[in-house]
């Protein structure tokens, strides 16, 4: 497994952006996980709740 910024700086080429979750205290809108941003037009590629974790995100990369 690859480690967070391997993964990010790979998504940084793709044209992503990883965002993690700053919560303390995890609820039903936010996990405490990982969302992908695509940079181009600023929307959520995967993620919206901040549910995905290091192994999802390497799943998306190996998906593009």
């Amino acid at each position: 497994m690859k480690s967070e910024k391997q993964l990010r700086d790979q998504l940084r080429k793709a044209g992503y952006t990883l965002k993690k979750s700053r919560v303390k205290n995890t609820n039903v809108d936010n996990l405490g996980g990982y969302m992908i941003i695509n940079t181009w037009n600023n929307t959520v590629e995967a993620g919206s709740r901040f549910e995905l974790q290091l192994e999802d995100v390497e799943k998306f990369l190996n998906e593009e």
